[in-house]
């Protein structure tokens, strides 16, 4: 099995370096006018309010929010119906992901690095 993974591996980085796949979009010489990708796309309204120094600060809080989750939620009850509060903490962060990656999305493309 291990040479049969092997095999389709190289079949499929041979294919990579053959055929490339085109990321993103073309660049503009002289001028940044392009978005980031769908997966950081949210973190964009972030650095146009506080600089790029968010790209690095706003998914470091939220990995530590994460991280806090087993140490704070000592509730021994599974289901949802009785973990409300941390439920609607995590409805409100994700929220906010979403709204901030559908205004990021809708914004037209302008140059934000000056």
């Amino acid at each position: 099995m291990s040479g049969y993974g092997f095999l389709v591996l190289t079949g499929a980085l041979l294919l990579s370096l053959v055929f490339p796949a085109p990321l993103g979009q073309p660049g503009v010489a002289g001028a940044e006018v392009t978005k980031p990708w769908w997966m950081f796309i949210w973190l964009f309204p972030a650095e146009e309010a506080w600089g790029s120094a968010a790209l690095a600060s706003v998914p470091a809080i939220i990995g530590f929010l994460l991280a806090l989750v087993p140490v704070l939620d000592r509730n021994p009850y599974l289901s949802p119906a009785r973990r409300k509060v941390l439920l609607a903490i995590s409805g409100l962060i994700l929220m906010a992901i979403v709204v901030s990656g559908l205004i990021a999305t809708l914004q037209p493309l302008s140059a934000h690095l000056e």
